[in-house]
């Protein structure tokens, strides 16, 4: 599970990851140095939410550091400088010219908007030592992030009222709100109100000569936000689709209903990936100890309808994984559920466990030759749990 998903990750970004790499002229011990270094933290439990939402950010600061290490240029002087450049400090970017190391560290690695450098002390100490301090992390992260979305999310409220600014001033506003957009630094689903907003402002003409954006950019942007930003559990299992019907028709035009349709997509895409990754964790957990089926339900959103989300997302095979202790795990939790839930549901969880009893016996004809026979015992357990529910 942890190896598919740093697979999964390293297959969506080739091209960048292969780009920076062959810019750098480093070779594989040095790529897989990178990465290696990558997975040890990216599994961190505690920590996983943190690196997940920024992994993209992440992979590049954490290579560019190991780079940096390797070449012996993490010095005290060297690092205050660039954690100053990282920082957006405006004095540090105007001597990054006739600084020698700053100007070879952006031709480096500034190069691109693929992805954002952060100095973090944490990655560099992890870096330098090989201890990851996974609290001093996230508050690092955190700190970064709340301030990234400070500014942006300030300066488009001010861009919502560009009618208060002279047009000079609108003008700059506006192209560092591009900037953001095309480097997807805003929440996918606002997409659609900035490009309205946009359009807006172009039919009030209130900016004769500004060209606002291309298509493309805008495009660009959306696909690096929804890469960099993960729905809330949450929206995840009670709104699959955003309702974009309360934009004004006149800006409902062709681009904006294909904004609509990839937003609808992405959500759609990461609902299930949210699904899956939890479901997994929990049938993990449940292979290493009997989980507290009441503290599970206050937990996991996921726990209350893990046996038809597997149906539904035909995903009963993941069943396969449980151990014998995942299997008793099982048993327990429909027990559990059944006396829970009110009589007028009862019905519905009974046709539920009657598609996961009829697979636990396809499982037993399938598997006979490899199945041995305490676990053949576990599965007889569970279904013999189904038919007594059913005679309740």
């Amino acid at each position: 599970y942890e190896k598919t998903n740093i697979i999964d990750f390293l297959k969506n970004h080739y091209e960048g990851i292969n780009n920076f790499f062959k810019h750098n002229e480093d070779n594989l011990r040095t790529i897989s140095f990178c990465i290696d270094q990558f997975k040890k933290i990216y599994h961190v439990r505690d920590h996983y939410k943190a690196i997940k939402n920024n992994q993209v950010d992440i992979f590049f600061s954490l290579s560019i550091l190991g780079l940096e290490f390797k070449s012996n240029n993490l010095t005290e002087e060297n690092c205050a400088k660039i954690k100053l450049l990282s920082s957006e400090n405006p004095i540090m970017a105007a001597k990054q010219e006739k600084d020698p190391y700053l100007s070879e560290f952006a031709r480096k690695y500034l190069h691109t908007d693929y992805y954002r450098f952060f100095y973090l002390e944490s990655l560099k100490n992890y870096v330098v030592n090989g201890i990851f301090d996974g609290q001093e992390f996230s508050s690092e992260i955190g700190e970064i992030i709340s301030k990234v979305d400070s500014k942006k999310d300030f300066l488009l409220k001010e861009v919502s009222r560009f009618y208060e600014f002279e047009q000079r001033e609108i003008q700059k506003k506006l192209d560092k709100l591009l900037e953001y957009v095309e480097m997807g630094e805003f929440n996918f689903e606002k997409y659609p109100y900035i490009y309205s907003l946009l359009k807006y402002i172009l039919e009030k003409n209130y900016l004769e000569t500004y060209t606002f954006f291309n298509y493309d950019m805008f495009l660009r942007g959306l696909e690096r936000s929804i890469t960099r930003y993960t729905t809330d559990a949450n929206v995840a299992f009670s709104i699959k689709s955003i309702n974009l019907d309360v934009y004004d028709e006149k800006f409902r035009d062709e681009f904006f209903q294909n904004l609509e349709r990839r937003i609808n997509q992405a959500r759609e895409e990461k609902h299930i990936n949210f699904v899956t990754e939890t479901i997994d964790q929990i049938l993990k957990v449940s292979n290493e100890a009997i989980l507290d089926i009441k503290e599970g339900d206050k937990v996991w959103t996921v726990y209350d309808n893990i046996i038809s989300l597997l149906i539904k997302h035909e995903m009963l095979d993941k069943l396969s994984i449980l151990n014998n202790r995942g299997l008793h795990w099982l048993e327990t939790y429909i027990e559990h559920k059944f006396e829970k839930i009110p009589l007028n549901n009862k019905k519905l969880f009974l046709a539920e466990l009657d598609i996961l009893k009829q697979f636990f016996e396809v499982c037993l004809v399938h598997y006979d030759d490899v199945y041995d026979k305490m676990r053949k015992g576990r599965i007889n357990d569970v279904i013999k749990q189904i038919n007594l529910l059913k005679e309740k």
